[in-house]
């Protein structure tokens, strides 16, 4: 016989096994699973008006990123300025507690930015 389980979270699970109405010997199991690759799709922008106030030259903002529901991943920051030119602004990006964190950035220049935010190699949902 054979079975497949496929947890969606991370810790201790509680496995068990039964042949007929019976448990197998020594069920139920616990598995301890870690080190799951992140879901970029479960992460939440905790400030979303910062998308519709924008950002003021010279003053740093911030974006408020939760991602203790997305598993384990890194997360990267990049910047592309009005003039097309990607990296030009310094990020950083502070785990201020596990599950949460928060991207610093100061616009140089007026006009319209694009911040590309991924998780776990993956865009996080706009």
């Amino acid at each position: 016989f054979m079975c497949s389980y496929f947890p969606t979270k991370e810790g201790n699970h509680l496995i068990s096994i039964r042949y007929g109405r019976n448990s197998i010997q020594n069920s139920p199991f616990t598995v301890l699973v870690e080190g799951f690759a992140g879901d970029a799709s479960k992460v939440v922008t905790a400030n979303k008006n910062f998308l519709l106030e924008g950002v003021t030259v010279g003053k740093e903002a911030e974006i408020k990123l939760i991602t203790a529901d997305a598993g384990k991943g890194e997360l990267n920051v990049s910047i592309i300025d009005p003039n097309g030119v990607t990296d030009t602004l310094p990020v950083t990006i502070i785990e201020r507690e596990e599950g949460d964190q928060t991207v610093n950035f100061t616009a140089k220049t007026s006009g319209f930015h694009i911040i590309h935010i991924k998780f776990a190699g993956f865009e996080i949902p706009s």
